[in-house]
């Protein structure tokens, strides 16, 4: 039965936008890591190491802003510490890898599977993420989608080895890293298990090294591609996945036909293609998430510069819908709030449906 639009919830909008449909209005969200030790009041090593504060910052985040979906995590070393990277907290900054668990080629036999029980119980701070959910949804209950996280087994693989080490390995010991992007892979698909156990359906698939940036498309068809789709095809039957990818040349010509996302968010202010390009060329088949720059326009602009640049992206992309306003990767700790706010509220002040023709015509 199709949603009154008027009766929308934030999980009703995103679910028609990732349709390729028009909900009532443009969902808006964004991904809240560290900031969210800024929210719940706390330095960012303590709220990086505990469930609770996580739940809160990102509860807190939600209440003061509105957003329409939300995503506990703290960090992006919180997946590879199960494989025993060590990681450094400090109480203003991103926690980030000190000392890689693969450290010469032959250390990629040592990576395990790692089973959806062992995700709960004893695989590194992730545990705590489920926590986080688990609190998070009890609060807001349907209405408002809690996003969990997987890992392209390339991206895992360089978070584990680091990227200098993939890369070298993909040369000279490619068996050996074939093997461990094999064990990744499984282990990543155990993990949808776990977060599908406690009440997650929606996932942001991370794959940070689908970019020319980094890798070649030949390099990245070898090592990275097959790998996420048997991901994909491993969790398809419980699990939908929007994806996340970095980088200035980030190869959405693989990334959109052939990954079945609902979803994809990208960094369209810093990359070679822009929110324009890929809603022309991509916006039939996989939904766009993107917009807004994190790393100039809401870290340093003024409100005003921040809903001139929303109001762009709303004219560029939502038409039609399939669209949700976001900044292209997480945003910083020191993101004002009055520039948060700007964003959510140009969302709802020029993404109604029907879109205004007077708002389209400036496009």
């Amino acid at each position: 039965m199709k949603v009154k639009k008027e009766k929308m919830t934030s999980a009703d909008r995103v679910m028609l936008a990732m349709g390729l449909d028009e909900p009532d209005r443009v969902p808006v969200g964004c991904l809240p890591l560290t900031i969210g030790a800024r929210m719940a009041g706390v330095a960012v090593d303590k709220y990086a190491l505990d469930a609770k504060l996580i739940a809160k910052g990102q509860l807190v985040f939600y209440e003061k802003f509105g957003v329409d979906f939300l995503c506990p995590m703290s960090d992006i070393a919180m997946a590879a510490e199960a494989w025993g990277t060590k990681t450094k907290f400090v109480k203003t900054s991103t926690p980030y890898t000190v000392e890689y668990a693969v450290k010469k080629p032959e250390d990629w036999e040592k990576i395990d599977k790692i089973s959806a029980s062992e995700w709960w119980e004893e695989a590194g701070r992730i545990p705590l993420v489920l926590e986080a959910q688990d609190i998070i949804i009890d609060k807001v209950e349907s209405t408002v989608p809690v996003i969990g996280f997987l890992v392209s087994p390339i991206t895992l693989a360089s978070w584990i080895g680091g990227l200098d080490r993939v890369s070298i390995d993909m040369i000279r010991a490619p068996d050996l890293l074939h093997r461990a992007l094999r064990v990744l892979t499984e282990s990543m698909i155990e993990m949808a298990k776990a977060l599908y156990d406690n009440g997650i359906c929606v996932c942001y698939m991370v794959c940070t090294r689908a970019t020319r940036d980094i890798y070649t498309l030949e390099q990245y068809m070898e090592f990275g591609t097959p790998y996420d789709l048997k991901l994909i095809e491993g969790v398809k039957h419980f699990m939908v996945l929007m994806g996340h990818v970095c980088g200035r040349e980030p190869f959405l010509e693989i990334l959109a036909p052939l990954y079945s996302f609902v979803g994809i968010n990208f960094w369209d202010r810093g990359s070679k293609y822009d929110i324009a390009f890929a809603k022309r060329k991509y916006g039939r088949m996989t939904p766009v998430i993107g917009g807004v720059d994190q790393t100039r326009t809401l870290l340093y602009g003024t409100p005003e510069e921040v809903e001139a640049e929303c109001l762009d992206a709303i004219r560029k992309a939502a038409p039609g819908g399939g669209f949700i306003l976001a900044p292209g990767c997480e945003l910083s700790l020191e993101t004002p709030d009055e520039n948060i706010a700007a964003m959510v509220n140009a969302a709802r002040k020029y993404g109604t449906y029907p879109l205004d023709e007077k708002i389209l015509g400036g496009a």
